[in-house]
C-alpha cells in the first residue's frame, strides 16, 4: 500500500474521524482542484455585468455631456444679452444728460460725460458713444455754425438730396471714431431705418450688419440707438416723429464685442452669429484653433431683441471634448474587463492551490499525531490560564465590592462624627484638629470613589442615566459650588459664566455625571489657579446650516497651565504632570482620566489646551440628538 492511501488512514485514527467522511471531503477537494461549470458561470456573469454598468456610464455621461452644453450655449446666449442691456443702459445715461441740459450739450460738456463713463473699462466691447442730431434744412446753418465754433473743420458728409439730416455731432473717444465726426444717418437706408425705427418706438433699436467707417478691419458692426426728443413724453407715433431730436448711439464691430463679452479663453465653445442671411461673427471653421471635427453638441439659439433677430449657431469645440472626454466609461470597462480577468485568474489558482494543498495535507498527515497531542496539552494549560484569569477578575470584583461597602461604611462613619464633633463647640485648638481630620476623610473618600469609578469604567460597567435637563440652572450650579470651593481655600479666584445665546435651552444627558466631569475640572483648576478667573461657558456647535451637532461646555483657567510636552499624556491614570506641584495641591492623578473615560462613554470629546504660565482650557464636546434650531429647546 502506497504512502498517499495510508496517510489518511493515520489520521484517521488520530483524529478519530471515520475514514468514509475523510474519503468524501477528499474527493471533494479533488473536485475543486479543476475549473468548473460554476466558475465560468461566474465569470460569465462578471462580463455581462461589467458590459451593463458600461453601457449605462455610457448613457449617464452623454446625459451629461449635453445637459452642460446647453448649460454652456445658454450661458452664451444670456452673457450677449446682458452685455447689450448693459450697454442699453449706457445709452439711456447719455439722454438723460441731454435732457438735463434741454438737449443742448456742446462738446466740452459730452467729452466730459464721456470720460465719466469710463467706456474702456466698463464697456468693453464698445467702440465709443456719441449723439446725433436730426437737423431740418431750414436749420441746418445755424447747426454748422454752432459747431464750427469748437471745431472749425466740422462738415456734414457725405451729401444728399435728402428733406432731413441726421448727422453724427459728437462721438467719444474721437481719435478712433473720427472718420464718424459729421457721418449722415440719412445717407445710408440701413442706419436711417433703424434710426427712424428707434424714433417711432421710443425704444433702443440697433441696425442691420454694417461695415463702420471707423473700422479699419471692415469687419461686421452695428449701430445701437436711444432716441431723445424734445417734449417729455410723447405717447403716440406722430408726436414722437414731430418731437424728435436725436438719437444717442454707440457704434460696434461685433468681433470686438465678442472679445469683450465672451473672451475666447473663457469659454469651450465656438460660435456663429447671423443677422438675416448675413454671418457677422464666425467662428465655426476648420481654421479655428478649437474646432472640432466630431462636435460633442450642436445648437441654434434665436435671439430677437432691439428690432432685429440674431441666430446663434453654438457649438462645442476641442476644449469642451477635454472636459467632458467620458473617459470614465472607458476606464470602467478596463477596469471590468481587468477584474474578470483577475477573477479567471484567481479561479485557477485557486484550483491549483487545491491540489497542492492535497499535498502538503497527505505530507502533514504523518506529523499529525503528535502535534494534536501537543495541541491538547497546549489547549488544557491555556484552559488553566483561562480559568486561572477569570478566578482572578471575579477576585477583583469581589474585592472592589467588598471594599466599597467596607472602607465606605466606616469612612462615612468618621465623617459623620467629624461634622458632629466640628458642630459641637469644641475649642479652637480641638476644632482645628477636627477640620484636618473631616479634610482627610472627604480626600479619602474622593479617592476611594475615583478608584472604584476607575475600575468601573475599565470592566465597562457604567451605565448612564440620561434625561432631559436644563442648561442654564446647571451651569449656574456649577459656578455656585465653584464659588463655595473656592471660599472654603480662601483663594482670590472669580468665577465668571458666558452662557451663547445660540445654546439649546434643554439637553438631553446624564446630568449626574456631567456634574461630576465638571466637578473633577473645576477642581483642578481651583487647586492650580492661585488669583485670576474661572470662565464656565458654552456655546453651540452647527452640523447642517440652521441645525445644531454638538453643545460645547468649556472652562477655562489663569493658572500654572501645562508645559506643552506634557498635554499629550494629560488624560493617562495616575499620571500627574508635575509632582512637586500635585503633592503641594493634592489630586492622584484619577480625575482627568475618569473624566475624559465618562464623556467618551457619553458620544462626546475631551480637549485640552494650555499655554504655561498663561492657564488651561478644557473644551467638552457633547452630542445633541435629534433635529433643532439653535436656542430651541430638544423636541
Amino acid at each position: 500500500m502506497n504512502k498517499e492511501a495510508t496517510a489518511p488512514l493515520r489520521a484517521d485514527r488520530a483524529t478519530g474521524i471515520s475514514p468514509e467522511i475523510v474519503r468524501s471531503e477528499r474527493k471533494s477537494l479533488e473536485a475543486h482542484s479543476r475549473l468548473r461549470f460554476v466558475h465560468w458561470l461566474v465569470v460569465f456573469l462578471s462580463i455581462v455585468l461589467t458590459v451593463s454598468i458600461w453601457q449605462y456610464s455610457r448613457v449617464q455621461i452623454a446625459l451629461r455631456t449635453e445637459a452642460r452644453f446647453d448649460h454652456a450655449a445658454n450661458q452664451v446666449a444670456d452673457l450677449i444679452r446682458e452685455r447689450l442691456q448693459k450697454y442699453e443702459l449706457a445709452l439711456w445715461s447719455g439722454v438723460s444728460a441731454l435732457k438735463t441740459h434741454d438737449n443742448d450739450v456742446d462738446l466740452a460738456r459730452w467729452r466730459t460725460f464721456a470720460a465719466n463713463l469710463e467706456i474702456e473699462h466698463r464697456y468693453p466691447g464698445i467702440n465709443g458713444i456719441g449723439v446725433i442730431h436730426q437737423v431740418a434744412p431750414e436749420d441746418l446753418q445755424d447747426y454748422l455754425d454752432r459747431e464750427r465754433r469748437d471745431r472749425p473743420d466740422y462738415r456734414i458728409h457725405p451729401p444728399h438730396d435728402g428733406d432731413i439730416f441726421q448727422p453724427i455731432t459728437y462721438i467719444e473717444p474721437v481719435d478712433i471714431n473720427v472718420e464718424a465726426v459729421g457721418l449722415d444717418m440719412v445717407h445710408e437706408a440701413n442706419r436711417h431705418t433703424s434710426l427712424n425705427q428707434a424714433r417711432d418706438t421710443g425704444t433702443a433699436q440697433i441696425t442691420g450688419p454694417i461695415i463702420l467707417v471707423q473700422d479699419k478691419g471692415r469687419t461686421p458692426g452695428f449701430l445701437f440707438f436711444a432716441p431723445f426728443y424734445d417734449s417729455d413724453d410723447p405717447s403716440t407715433v406722430e408726436s414722437r416723429q414731430a418731437s424728435f431730436a436725436g438719437a444717442v448711439y454707440a457704434p460696434f464691430v461685433v468681433k470686438k464685442l465678442m472679445s469683450g463679452v465672451l473672451d475666447k479663453d473663457r469659454r469651450s465653445t465656438t460660435l456663429r452669429i447671423t443677422d438675416g442671411d448675413k454671418i457677422i461673427y464666425d467662428e465655426i471653421h476648420a481654421e479655428d484653433s478649437d474646432y472640432d471635427d466630431d462636435s460633442l453638441g450642436e445648437k441654434r439659439i434665436s435671439m430677437p431683441f432691439y428690432g432685429r433677430e440674431w441666430m446663434l449657431d453654438i457649438r462645442a469645440g476641442l476644449e469642451f471634448r477635454a472636459r467632458n472626454s467620458g473617459f470614465e466609461s472607458t476606464a470602467l470597462l478596463i477596469a471590468g474587463i481587468i477584474i474578470d480577468l483577475a477573477l479567471l485568474t484567481l479561479f485557477f489558482l485557486l484550483s491549483r492551490a487545491n491540489r497542492r494543498g492535497l499535498r502538503f495535507a497527505d505530507m502533514a498527515t504523518e506529523a499529525l499525531n503528535a502535534e494534536s497531542r501537543a495541541l491538547q496539552d497546549t489547549n488544557q494549560k491555556l484552559e488553566l490560564a483561562r480559568a486561572e484569569a477569570e478566578s482572578a477578575s471575579e477576585m477583583k470584583s469581589v474585592f472592589l465590592s467588598t471594599m466599597s461597602h467596607e472602607v465606605r461604611t466606616p469612612l462615612t462613619a468618621i465623617s459623620g462624627i467629624l461634622v458632629l464633633l466640628e458642630r459641637a463647640g469644641l475649642p479652637q485648638k480641638q476644632n482645628k484638629l477636627v477640620q484636618a481630620g473631616k479634610m482627610a476623610s472627604d480626600k479619602l473618600m474622593k479617592l476611594l470613589t475615583d478608584v472604584l469609578d476607575s475600575s468601573r469604567l475599565e470592566a465597562d460597567a457604567v451605565e448612564l442615566w440620561e434625561r432631559e435637563i436644563d442648561v442654564r440652572p446647571l451651569v449656574e450650579e456649577w459656578r455656585t459650588l465653584a464659588e463655595g470651593m473656592i471660599e472654603k481655600l480662601e483663594k482670590d479666584i472669580t468665577v465668571v459664566t458666558e452662557i451663547s445665546s445660540d445654546t439649546p435651552n434643554r439637553i438631553i444627558i446624564d446630568d449626574i455625571r456631567l456634574s461630576q466631569v465638571l466637578n473633577n475640572l473645576m477642581d483642578n483648576a481651583i487647586r492650580f489657579t492661585e488669583t485670576g478667573t474661572i470662565t464656565i461657558s458654552t456655546f453651540a456647535e452647527e452640523g447642517s446650516p440652521g441645525q445644531v451637532a454638538s453643545v460645547v461646555i468649556s472652562l477655562a483657567d489663569t493658572g500654572v497651565g501645562i508645559a506643552e510636552e506634557d498635554l499629550a499624556g494629560i488624560f493617562e491614570r495616575f499620571r500627574q504632570v508635575d509632582g512637586s506641584l500635585t503633592r503641594a495641591r493634592g489630586g492622584a492623578g484619577l480625575g482627568l482620566a475618569i473624566s475624559y473615560d465618562l464623556i467618551e462613554l457619553m458620544g462626546g470629546d475631551l480637549d485640552v489646551s494650555s499655554q504655561l504660565g498663561k492657564g488651561t482650557k478644557f473644551e467638552l464636546r457633547l452630542p445633541v440628538r435629534g433635529v433643532q434650531k439653535k436656542g430651541d429647546d430638544i423636541a
